[in-house]
């Protein structure tokens, strides 16, 4: 495994996962996305015990994933349309796991094409607003 401060790289049987934690802005995501990678389709991304803040059209660069896995990730309220630009067509789960939410608006979800799974879980107590945007 390869360490790109603060996200550990993993690779097995050519696939390639990420996982970041202890975030502490918004910011830190998008120059972790922007420098280059030697490969930029990736298999999982998993953001955890973090705090950020809404997350903005593509906040992963040109980075795509098939699974993305925010857990006991503080202070998203909205995720903007063309939040996972690159990943548009690989996007096939994207879950918030144990996240303080009260509030979620998801923004131009059917941009992802091959989004089978959306899940909100362990913090629906909590959440009193989730909305889903779908452009017709």
């Amino acid at each position: 495994s390869r360490l790109i401060q603060p996200c550990q790289c993993q690779e097995a049987h050519h696939v390639v996962s990420l996982t970041c934690s202890q975030l502490q802005s918004i910011q830190q995501p998008k120059r972790i996305f922007e420098q280059p990678f030697p490969v930029n389709h990736l298999w999982h991304l998993t953001i955890k015990n973090s705090t950020l803040d809404d997350l903005d059209a593509n906040i992963l660069s040109d980075k795509s994933f098939t699974v993305i896995l925010f857990q006991n990730v503080s202070g998203i309220t909205k995720i903007k349309q063309h939040a996972f630009a690159a990943s548009v067509e690989r996007l096939r789960v994207l879950t918030f796991d144990s996240c303080p939410l009260t509030e979620l608006s998801v923004q131009g979800i059917d941009d992802l094409e091959n989004l089978v799974d959306f899940e909100v879980t362990s913090s629906v107590d909590q959440l009193t607003v989730l909305i889903v945007c779908f452009m017709p």
